[in-house]
């Protein structure tokens, strides 16, 4: 990082999510990642970057002000804003197609020593009824409240109450960017859904909650497939859709999620970035 301010991150093209929170929050200050630590910065940048800040601060792609890239030709050269700026615009969602990116230069943001991650799962059974009320909620929720609705199975793990091991659920994950207290009270109804089966809920340090997902996606362990969709609407028809298919799901290690959008995220050009259309919510 340099002075003045640490309003700035550079990032070597090999490094994770998890190193780059250890450099930035000791001093109060992060850019936007992703969900999970051991994330490559470069290949979740250059995807666009969807993560627990894209409501005060847009996808990491929205954070890129320079990188250093070696051509096809093996040139280095530099792109921001006065400079190769094509290249730049390219590289915020275009993927990896443009170059090796060695570096990258990043806005930093302060950030609360602690914040209020939110995370009640309710059983799966109640998931039309639970996603609906998180559907309504999300519509007034402040830009500072960035979340998703998840379909999983928690593990048979003995550090779980023994009514939830292996059980189907629906979870409500938020991130609060803002004080803790502030957030706890402004999360409170998606708590309060009726009874959640486990409510993984707490006030804890941004760069832990960077790391809460880990377990679920250790690096090397699975082979994965994706594959994803905007939805303009969330109404009930479709989410009735969604929830079939989840009841059918062929193996407990299928997740699926839905994302809501808003906030600095949407507030981009479509032809800001490479990434596009940020309208869908």
């Amino acid at each position: 990082m340099r002075d003045p301010g640490l309003d700035r991150a550079i990032v070597g093209g090999g490094a994770t999510w998890a190193d780059v929170d250890a450099a930035t929050t000791p001093f109060g200050r992060a850019t936007p990642g992703g969900l999970i630590s051991a994330t490559g910065v470069a290949g979740l940048t250059l995807s666009g970057g969807i993560g627990w800040l894209r409501g005060t601060h847009g996808l990491c792609v929205d954070n890129l002000v320079a990188a250093d890239v070696v051509t096809a030709e093996g040139r280095l050269i530099r792109t921001d804003e006065t400079e190769n700026r094509d290249l730049l615009w390219a590289l915020c969602g275009g993927g990896g197609n443009f170059g090796v990116v060695v570096s990258f230069e990043f806005k930093l943001h302060p950030i609360e020593s602690e914040l209020m991650f939110c995370s009640p799962a309710y059983p799966e059974g109640r998931a039309n009824e639970v996603i609906v009320r998180w559907r309504d909620f999300m519509e007034t929720a402040p830009d500072r409240l960035s979340g998703l609705a998840e379909f999983s199975t928690l593990p048979d793990d003995p550090s779980l109450p023994e009514h939830a091991r292996g059980r189907r659920v629906v979870s409500l994950a938020h991130v609060y960017d803002g004080p803790a207290d502030e957030g706890e009270r402004i999360v409170a109804p998606l708590r309060s859904f009726g009874e959640p089966l486990v409510d993984f809920s707490g006030r804890m340090p941004y760069r832990t909650i960077q790391s809460l997902y880990d377990a679920l996606f250790p690096k090397g362990r699975d082979r994965c497939y994706w594959k994803s969709t905007y939805l303009s609407r969330l109404d009930d028809g479709v989410i009735a859709d969604i929830t079939r298919g989840m009841a059918e799901r062929p193996s407990e290690m299928t997740f699926a999620s839905i994302w809501k959008f808003s906030g600095d995220m949407q507030r981009v050009a479509e032809d800001a970035t490479a990434f596009g259309d940020r309208s869908m919510p």
